[in-house]
């Protein structure tokens, strides 16, 4: 217990040596500027371009006073009474997400004072919420409740439309606030307020005609999904994680990097200051007969954390003897490893020394090297039916790799969506080719359509870019598997959430090991099969079992076998995918295993 206060003590005098400033934060998404958020940061739920006959909006051939159809790529619907008339969809999204409902529409003949557009948030009873326009750009937002209307906002646009003009209606939320756009002009903003339910889609008023072009349902998520990278110019680190200083007052400092912008940074759980370009600086005082574990905390704008932990030792100049013999001895025989220290030592120091021994209640090195992680995952493909989940996957299995496990944000790379051609996907592989060393580990993880050659019985990853009938388009499994066997890393682990994938593996060798021996294994979702991609704006069920697996683990190392073991059972238990794990076929797996180390 007094040890406890002591070491509370101790950081209750972490303070700052640079002026007070703020943490600065400069998002890259204006939410209030039409193109503020870049394409691909949109992770379509729902897009219908009513291509094929109506699709999430059947055509009612037997309504009594409209008449629907589609023609020509749009809905029409064409009323003929004078009450509005709506087309409605059950389409649930998670509104604690940020998101935007889009539908592009023109008038067709009748009335010319009839409101048209989108309806959204709506229950059973007709509680829902209106966004229409007039064909001369007067518009509406409301709100239709118990029979009554509530008008929120009304108003005309700055730009004039000709009768048959199309226009595109746009709500977008961020941040609990509701942006509107009319043809990417914003014309309001407020409060973001609770659905009714479900529903939504379009409405248009009586005697008129409404063609619907599309109607897109989008989920936005950051393609910054990385914490901040912390960067240490003092203390210097003896060895592994530890520095040892000669002052009894030792500081803390260095700069934090993000693409985003950096929100905060903690220390010990105790805030600290950074100034506009990201730098920092702090002091404690040091004890003298313990060692201190320091961990480090930062967030950038989106929420993304990194963690940097290490262990500082106060240790008295005067009091060392330099040997060289004795200290070439101890070096040999004292290296470690970033998490060779589970728990601050609590044994004051007995004699002098330049590195520290390793506490006896800890275990040996865990592994050799850096950890790379590259994710590739497509929802919006270009030819091929979007998916609902194959970024929002990559995006936690990113934050579950860096947070609780020893991946590090510089060593992580990302490609979505259209980002993800055949052309940057086999480029980055050859970067990261590279720049690995055979000391470090390599995992891979896609997300995305698979295809199947049943006549040649080859397996093929599908890019973003890839056209529906050219196979040529495609990635092979089998070139996957030669690039990975070509990248020089001690451990490789491909992880495939994909239809078809399971016809890379060799022989499967079971939980044997030798930790010194590279290894090329795969773990696919499935096995020469169709796999579900899960309801929108959550995980595959894939996905799912693998991120809760990884956070629940405590174990300080998490083989790949124990890995695809668990996570296979719980899908196969769960759902009628037959996850599969092996080395990979002609790979040049030499009997190694990756191993998940944990923070």
């Amino acid at each position: 217990m007094s040890s406890n206060r002591a070491f509370y003590r101790y950081f209750l005098t972490l303070s700052l040596l640079l002026f007070a400033a703020s943490a600065f934060s400069q998002t890259t998404w204006k939410a209030d500027r039409y193109n503020g958020i870049p394409a691909h940061d949109k992770a379509d739920i729902l897009y219908e371009d009513f291509s094929a006959d109506g699709g999430a909006f059947p055509v009612n051939r037997s309504a009594v006073e409209r008449q629907e159809k589609v023609y020509n790529g749009e809905f029409y619907i064409i009323s003929y009474g004078h009450k509005p008339v709506y087309k409605l969809s059950n389409q649930p999204i998670d509104t604690k997400d940020d998101y935007e409902i889009e539908m592009k529409f023109r008038f067709g003949e009748g009335f010319s004072y009839t409101m048209a557009g989108m309806a959204f948030g709506g229950d059973q009873r007709n509680s829902h919420f209106r966004f229409i326009t007039d064909v001369y750009g007067n518009y509406e937002i409301s709100i239709h409740h118990h029979g009554t209307d509530k008008i929120l906002n009304s108003g005309q646009t700055r730009r004039r439309y000709s009768a048959d003009e199309s226009r595109t209606l746009t709500l977008r939320k961020v941040k609990d606030q509701w942006h509107f756009f009319i043809s990417e002009e914003l014309i309001h903003q407020t409060s973001e307020m609770a659905f009714f339910g479900d529903r939504l889609g379009f409405r248009l008023g009586g005697t008129r005609t409404m063609k619907v072009d599309y109607y897109r349902v989008s989920l936005l998520q950051s393609s910054d999904i990385l914490g901040p990278i912390i960067s240490l110019s003092q203390p210097q680190m003896t060895s592994g994680n530890l520095a040892v200083v000669n002052e009894k007052r030792a500081y803390i400092s260095g700069r934090l990097t993000d693409q985003s912008g950096v929100e905060s940074l903690t220390i010990n759980n105790q805030p600290i200051s950074i100034d506009k370009n990201g730098n920092f600086q702090a002091s404690l005082q040091m004890p003298t007969d313990k060692r201190i574990a320091i961990k480090m905390e930062a967030a950038d704008v989106y929420g993304n954390l990194s963690n940097r932990d290490f262990y500082l030792e106060y240790q008295n100049p005067a009091a060392v003897t330099y040997n060289t013999t004795t200290t070439q001895t101890q070096s040999k025989s004292n290296n470690y490893s970033n998490s060779s220290y589970n728990q601050p030592s609590t044994t004051p120091s007995t004699r002098p020394r330049q590195v520290p021994q390793r506490p006896a209640n800890v275990s040996a090195p865990l592994t050799r090297g850096e950890n790379y992680l590259l994710v590739i995952g497509v929802n919006n493909y270009r030819h091929w039916s979007y998916l609902n989940n194959a970024v929002k996957d990559c995006h936690d299995i990113v934050r579950t790799l860096t947070q609780y496990y020893m991946f590090e944000p510089q060593n992580v790379f990302t490609l979505f969506n259209e980002e993800a051609s055949r052309e940057n996907i086999l480029e980055k592989l050859e970067q990261i080719n590279n720049q690995i060393s055979s000391e470090d580990n390599l995992l891979v993880y896609y997300a995305g359509h698979g295809f199947y050659n049943t006549s040649t019985e080859l397996g093929y990853w599908v890019p973003y870019d890839a056209r529906k009938d050219k196979v040529s388009d495609f990635i092979p499994n089998s070139t996957v598997r030669d690039y990975v066997s070509q990248i020089d890393a001690h451990n490789t682990f491909l992880i495939a959430d994909a239809c078809y994938s399971g016809s890379m593996f060799g022989t499967h060798r079971g939980n044997t090991y030798n930790r010194e021996a590279r290894s090329r294994w795969a773990f696919t979702s499935g096995d020469i099969e169709k796999v579900w991609d899960g309801q929108p704006g959550q995980n595959s069920p894939f996905a799912r079992y693998l991120i809760s697996y990884l956070k629940s683990n405590n174990k300080a190392e998490l083989t790949a076998y124990e890995l695809i073991d668990a996570v296979s059972n719980q899908v196969r238990n769960n759902t009628q995918q037959n996850p599969q794990g092996a080395p990979l076929r002609q790979a040049d797996d030499r009997g190694g295993m990756f191993i998940f180390q944990r923070r």
